[in-house]
């Protein structure tokens, strides 16, 4: 039996109507993500966890928290005062961590989440595709490392502005791996970036036999706009930058302890997992 998982891809801009396309996984690989965030605080380290779920033709990459998440309606909360400090809304820079990664034979397409939840509860939601030929020209070495019960090669390439190393094995006969990583003769059980700053670990493998699909489930709260990668990422940076002064303008109170705050976190949100200009 397969494991089917339901994903809606979006055809359109702006995500008029969605049409759905059924995905037949057959095996499930679970990473950790240990990231730092911040590239001045080593102490300020996190962890996320996320599902590679794969086919012989094509994978699907996401975290376990938005993969519980996609079946829940948001509910969107009435608040009784425009103040963002007495109504308890949170004030962050946005979660990077809600995408969701599609690998076919030769491209790959990402669902990113440019400026994250609107005040009124929508979702813009960017449509980008990459060409698979960016993890073409990775670096073998006659290195080796035991992950588990797996030897492991050592692999190294540049990607996203970064310089990243991974061990994968040919024990596992899937050129694939966690975020976008793929292109090695073998599945990809570690990679992280030459500072240790975003390293993905494999900790679990499963085979699906369940029966009952999981429904990745773009809602009518998704508006959908195809882009590509540069204009998510400057849109994102654009976002943030004028933020405060959005909020402003549309009649929030803003007090200077929330901005002080806010200002402090944007600060710190200096090291993206990929590196662009």
């Amino acid at each position: 039996m397969k494991y089917c998982l339901l994903l809606y891809s979006f055809i359109c801009s702006f995500g008029a109507y969605a049409q759905i396309t059924e995905f037949a996984f057959t095996r499930s690989f679970t990473y950790k993500l240990v990231c730092q965030e911040d590239s001045t605080n080593s102490l300020g380290k996190k962890e996320i966890f996320f599902n590679l779920f794969t086919n012989e033709k094509e994978s699907l990459f996401q975290s376990i928290k938005a993969l519980r998440s996609d079946s829940i309606d948001y509910v969107n909360r009435a608040e009784t005062s425009k103040t963002f400090s007495e109504s308890g809304l949170a004030v962050n820079t946005v979660f990077k961590f809600n995408f969701k990664i599609v690998k076919f034979e030769d491209d790959i397409i990402v669902y990113d989440e440019p400026i994250g939840r609107n005040v009124d509860g929508s979702i813009l939601l960017y449509q980008y595709r990459e060409s698979k030929s960016a993890f073409s020209n990775w670096v073998l070495t006659a290195d080796t490392l035991r992950i588990g019960p797996y030897l492991c090669q050592k692999a190294t390439i540049n990607f996203g502005g970064r310089n990243w190393v991974a061990y994968f094995t040919p024990e596992i006969a899937l050129s694939d791996g966690p975020y976008k990583f793929s292109g090695l003769p073998g599945l990809i059980l570690k990679v992280h970036d030459e500072h240790n700053f975003w390293s993905f670990e494999l900790i679990e493998i499963k085979n699906l036999l369940l029966e009952k699909p999981i429904t990745i489930n773009f809602q009518a709260r998704y508006q959908v706009a195809k882009s590509s990668k540069e204009e998510m990422y400057k849109a994102r940076k654009r976002y943030q930058g004028n933020f405060l002064m959005h909020l402003k303008s549309a009649g929030y109170k803003v007090d200077e302890n929330i901005e002080k705050v806010y200002n402090e976190k944007l600060k710190a949100d200096n090291n993206w997992i990929e590196l662009l200009e």
